[in-house]
C-alpha cells in the first residue's frame, strides 16, 4: 500500500520533452555545418574574376574566416534551443519553434553569406 491520498488531488504529470524539435534542430545543424565546410569553403563562389589579386572571397583562406563565425553562431543557436527544449519548451514550445526557425534561415543563408561576403583571413601570418 503507498501513503494516504488526499481526495480531490490529482497525480502530477510530467510534461515531456520536445524530442522531434530537438531532432529537428539537430538534424537543421548537422546539414548547416556540412554545407558550410563541405560546399561553401572548398568550392566557394561560383564565379571569380580574372583579375590580381582575385577578391577576397575568392580565396578559400578568407571564407575560413567567415565559417568559422557562422558556424560559432549556429552551434550558439543549436546550444540555446536544446536548453530551451529542456527548460521552457515543455511550456511554451514557440521558444523552441523560434530557434528551430534561425537554424534555418542559418542552413539557407550559410552559403550566400561565405560566398559572397568578403571575409577575412584566419591568420595573421
Amino acid at each position: 500500500m503507498s501513503g494516504p491520498v488526499s481526495i480531490g488531488a490529482k497525480p502530477r504529470q510530467r510534461s515531456r520533452v520536445p524530442v522531434g524539435l530537438i531532432v529537428t534542430a539537430t538534424l537543421l545543424t548537422v546539414a548547416t555545418l556540412a554545407v558550410i565546410w563541405l560546399v561553401a569553403v572548398p568550392v566557394g563562389p561560383v564565379v571569380c574574376p580574372a583579375i590580381m589579386p582575385p577578391p577576397t572571397n575568392c580565396m578559400p583562406s578568407y571564407r575560413e574566416g567567415t565559417a568559422i563565425v557562422i558556424t560559432a553562431a549556429s552551434l550558439v543557436i543549436y546550444i540555446a534551443t536544446v536548453v530551451a527544449a529542456f527548460t521552457v519548451g515543455r511550456q511554451r514550445p514557440a521558444t523552441v519553434m523560434a530557434g528551430i526557425v534561425l537554424l534555418g534561415i542559418m542552413l539557407l543563408g550559410a552559403w550566400p553569406l561565405i560566398g559572397l561576403l568578403p571575409g577575412f583571413p584566419t591568420s595573421l601570418v
